[in-house]
C-alpha cells in the first residue's frame, strides 16, 4: 500500500491519508519564483512542503530561511538533482548528506523527508535515506506545471490555460476515499499561476491542505535537532564554508564531517574553505 506512517524511515510514501492534500514544490529555492510562491501561499493561508536542491540553497540561503520562517516544511531533493539510481553508494551519500548539512547550517534543523529526483529510487537509495533518518516521499498527482512552463517558455497568460488543463489532476479525486501528494515546482513562472488556481480547486473539492508530515502522521515532527549521519562519518573538521552569491549573506555553521562541497558543485559555483570554525545559526529554535 502506498500510504505508510512516519515510522517507515527509508520507505517511500506516495499519498496522504484520505481527505488531505499536500502541495509539494521541487527544485528551489529560486531567487524570484520561490518568493512569488511564498506570497501566494501566504495570501491563501496555506502551508506546503519544499523539497530543496542543496546547491540552490547554497546560492539562496535567505530564501530557505523565509520558507522556514513562514512555517512551511523543508525536505531534501539532493545537491545536484541527479538520478540517484545511477550513482554509487558514496556519491548518493554525498548528494543527500551535503544537502542535509546545508539545510542545517541555514535554519538550524535537520529534515526528516527526502524526495529522490525524478521519483527514481531503489533498495540502495532507500537504505541510504534510512541512514540519514529520512523518509522518501514521491507523489500520486503531477500538476504538470513543468510541461506548461516548457510549452509557454515561462511567458504565461491566464487565457492560455483552459479549465480542463488546470484541473485535470483534480478530476475524479474524492476526499472521502483519496489522499493526495501533488508535485509542483517553484522554479517556473507558470507554476505561480497554476498553483493559485489549483489551491482554490482543491478546497472546492473538499480537501484539507496540509504539509506532508501532517498528512501522513498528524504531528508536525518535520525536523530533528541532534546531528544526523553526515555524508562521511569521521572526526570533526574545523573549517569555514562560505556558500552563496554576492547578493546573499554567507552561511555559517559547524560541520562535523569531511565531505567537501567542492566535490558536489560545478565550476560556476563559489565554495571557499578557510580556517574558522562554524556554528549553526542560533536565531532559529528547534521545530520538532
Amino acid at each position: 500500500m502506498a500510504f505508510v506512517g512516519l515510522q517507515s524511515v527509508g520507505a517511500t510514501t506516495t499519498e496522504c491519508s484520505p481527505g488531505k492534500w499536500a502541495l509539494t514544490f521541487d527544485d528551489g529555492p529560486h531567487p524570484s519564483i520561490s518568493l512569488e510562491i511564498l506570497s501566494l501561499l501566504r495570501k491563501n493561508n496555506a502551508k506546503a512542503t519544499f523539497f530543496v536542491v542543496g546547491k540552490n540553497v547554497a546560492d539562496n540561503p535567505g530564501i530557505l530561511r523565509q520558507i522556514y520562517e513562514d512555517g512551511h516544511e523543508i525536505g531534501v531533493h539532493t545537491w545536484n538533482h541527479l538520478d540517484l539510481t545511477s550513482l554509487n553508494t558514496n556519491q548518493i551519500r554525498k548528494e543527500i548528506g551535503s544537502t542535509v548539512d546545508v539545510i542545517y547550517q541555514t535554519v538550524g534543523v535537520r529534515p526528516t523527508l527526502a524526495r529522490p529526483p525524478f521519483g527514481n529510487t531503489n533498495e540502495l537509495v532507500r537504505g541510504i535515506m534510512k541512514e540519514f533518518g529520512l523518509e522518501g516521499i514521491t507523489w500520486n498527482v503531477d500538476s504538470n506545471d513543468w510541461r506548461y512552463a516548457q510549452e509557454y517558455h515561462d511567458s504565461y497568460e491566464a487565457g492560455k490555460f483552459t479549465e480542463e488543463e488546470l484541473f485535470s489532476h483534480l478530476k475524479d479525486k474524492d476526499p472521502s476515499t483519496t489522499g493526495v501528494i501533488s508535485l509542483q515546482h517553484d522554479v517556473h513562472e507558470a507554476s505561480v499561476y497554476i498553483t493559485g488556481e489549483v489551491i482554490r480547486g482543491i478546497r472546492t473539492k473538499g480537501f484539507s491542505l496540509t504539509t506532508v508530515k501532517q498528512c501522513i502522521s498528524g504531528p508536525n515532527n518535520s525536523y530533528t535537532v541532534p546531528p544526523a549521519p553526515t555524508a562521511t562519518t569521521s572526526s570533526s573538521l574545523n573549517s569555514t564554508v562560505t556558500i552563496g552569491n554576492a547578493n546573499e549573506t554567507a552561511i555559517s555553521g559547524t560541520v562535523t564531517n569531511t565531505s567537501s562541497y567542492t566535490d558536489l558543485v560545478t565550476d560556476s559555483e563559489t565554495v571557499t574553505n578557510s580556517n574558522a570554525t562554524l556554528t549553526p545559526p542560533s536565531k532559529y529554535p528547534p521545530r520538532v
